[in-house]
């Protein structure tokens, strides 16, 4: 049944895919990826080999930018230097990984290195071909899709909690030995309407922030509800040169935390319990050392000198002890939950020419000033508690962001 709802979900992508090359109609594809259950809890259904079905809408385009007219296709300078760092990072790092990789490395686990590059590179090739047709993230369209996606989200998360749909969809101790969490792609669409809003010089109204804090809620990730918090922090110190703006957005943000908080204790016990955790400072410190950071840790035992400069290359992965209990996970996994150890242990001081790729590229995105800085800093947290750069999630938000724009038509310049 999984195999064929996969195959299913890619030929529709496929179909989505070859509908847009005419005239760059995103809103097929949008509409169908936020409001579809692709949710971790549900991977068997919509994921295969690392290869999510999402990922097949941009066959079609690519192939088709590949085989246009170079006078017809032309890209800026910026995204040719950091196509060609990408590139060189590919065939240094490859054969170093054969190289320097422990014997648990296997090839599977350098395909598993090599998506987010590959991701990063597809991801500059469209945000070019974009150029002027990106779609307004203040829209009609959008503000109806946010409806639509709370009721499709407490559906979905009804149905996985209440009903025997996800036991008979995964076998994974992770997801049945607790709440399910209900982090769809939608979610990150949420995050970042959220982001361009505040980038924008127009108030929050009350039921926009019913609109995407309650899906927030509802996936149950601790790290995306701090790292929002913290960005609107972020935005109230850069919109200080305008104090009425100011005030306004403090008084609402104000409103905002008590209802967030009471939606905390009310509506959702197991995300209460995992944000009280954070507050408790010996514990954290505990979690950190002994769990969070302990694979790293085993990593640098293995380094030799050269190794702390250019790390141990593509495919090497990491030992991952409470991955034990899981009998249908891998203990060597590619990633760990922190993107900076990830990225040093693969690159060494290489990682920041990754990294600098990944900010090239937002700074490629046809948006405004305030919203490059708040999406680059919603990064550089998510970071320190993630490798976001490994989740399936990744190349569709660098979808997002080259598929949408919030500057008016006549201020786009890139």
């Amino acid at each position: 049944m999984t195999l064929g709802i996969f195959i299913g979900l890619f030929v529709l992508y496929l179909v989505l895919g070859l509908l847009f090359i005419p005239g760059k109609n995103m809103k097929p594809f949008i509409v169908w990826t936020v409001l579809l259950p692709l949710t971790p809890a549900l991977t068997a259904l919509h994921t295969k080999s690392q290869i999510s079905v999402y990922y097949a809408f941009l066959i079609l385009p690519i192939l088709f930018i590949i085989l246009m007219r170079s006078d017809k296709f032309k890209l800026h300078r910026q995204s040719v230097i950091s196509l060609l760092l990408l590139s060189v990072i590919i065939l240094f790092y490859l054969p170093l990984g054969w190289l320097f990789n422990t014997n648990e490395s296997t090839w599977i686990h350098t395909l598993k290195d090599l998506k987010p590059l590959l991701s990063l590179g597809l991801a500059f090739l469209f945000l070019e071909w974009m150029k002027a047709h990106q779609l307004q993230w203040n829209s009609i369209f959008n503000k109806t899709l946010l409806k639509i996606n709370l009721a499709v989200t407490i559906g979905f998360f009804i149905v996985l909690n209440k009903t025997s749909f996800l036991a008979s969809v995964t076998g994974d101790p992770f997801y049945l030995a607790s709440q399910a969490r209900y982090l769809s792609l939608g979610t990150y669409f949420v995050i970042f309407y959220l982001l361009a809003k505040l980038a924008s010089n127009q108030n929050l109204s009350f039921w926009e922030l019913v609109l995407v804090f309650i899906p927030v809620l509802l996936s149950g990730n601790r790290t995306i509800l701090v790292v929002l918090i913290l960005l609107v922090g972020i935005n109230m110190i850069l919109s200080m040169t305008n104090p009425v703006l100011f005030v306004k957005r403090l008084a609402l943000v104000g409103l905002g935390a008590i209802a967030l908080v009471a939606g905390i204790l009310l509506g959702n016990p197991a995300l209460r319990d995992r944000i009280a955790s954070i507050l408790n400072v010996n514990q954290l410190i505990d979690e950190l050392m002994e769990r969070r950071f302990s694979p790293f840790i085993a990593e640098l035992d293995t380094f030799s000198w050269y190794n702390y400069l250019i790390g141990k290359g593509i495919g090497e992965p990491f030992f991952i002890p409470w991955f034990t209990y899981r009998e249908n996970i891998d203990d060597y996994n590619i990633y760990m939950d922190n993107l900076y150890m990830t990225l040093y242990v693969k690159y060494g001081l290489g990682m920041f020419i990754v990294l600098a790729c990944l900010f090239f590229f937002v700074n490629r995105t046809a948006t405004n000033k305030r919203f490059k800085i708040l999406v680059i800093s919603y990064f550089l947290i998510m970071g320190l508690t993630t490798s976001f750069m490994y989740q399936f999630s990744f190349l569709f938000v660098l979808i997002l962001l080259g598929a949408y724009t919030n500057l008016p038509v006549r201020k786009r310049n890139i």
